[in-house]
């Protein structure tokens, strides 16, 4: 015995159903276009004390230069510095109010651009070009290990950065050990 079914017909339902699917691969493109937009970039770099002190005293042109750890340094989209510290639980305040980003900040007078300091610092020299052309904020944060203060700082980091990189803010981590 077979059974038949009777499918009502509709009218328009190949029309619909084309529509549909061109509205859904229109949605496919477009989300596919947003998450490439929304692309950042992470580098994490580990140096020596030695050298990170070569590459400060070289970028400053000043024999006398102190370095001081930990360093947080934001730039806004344009490469201008827009906040710059060194104590942990202000920078540690810093990451946490970026959740409206950096348009509310004012640029540090005198301060070097993004692209300055990018190719002036050899940890980043492989994505400089790169980082220095996204149009993006970007966090640089330098931390000593066996540092108590960076580590409060770091942990910091840690609870914002993927919040961060959601905003599309580019993170550059500076890990600097205290060996040669």
């Amino acid at each position: 015995m077979m059974t038949i079914f009777a499918i009502p017909k509709r009218r328009y339902t190949g029309i619909t159903s084309i529509r549909t699917i061109i509205f859904l691969c229109s949605l496919m493109i477009a989300g596919c276009h947003t998450s490439k937009a929304r692309k950042v970039i992470l580098v994490t770099s580990h140096v020596d004390l030695k050298s990170y002190v070569h590459s400060a005293v070289g970028a400053n042109g000043h024999r006398e230069t102190q370095v001081f750890f930990p360093l947080l340094q934001i730039y806004d989209a344009l490469g201008n510095l827009v906040y710059v510290g060194h104590d942990s639980r202000q920078n540690s305040k810093a990451l946490e109010g970026l959740a409206d980003g950096t348009d509310k900040m004012a640029p540090v007078t005198g301060a070097s651009s993004l692209t300055q300091v990018i190719n002036e610092t050899p940890a980043f020299s492989s994505e400089g070009t790169t980082i220095a052309h996204t149009n993006r904020p970007t966090i640089i944060s330098v931390f000593l290990e066996d540092c108590h203060a960076c580590s409060i700082q770091e942990e910091a980091l840690d609870k914002t950065q993927e919040h961060l990189q959601d905003q599309g803010i580019n993170l550059l981590i500076v890990r600097v050990s205290k060996s040669s």
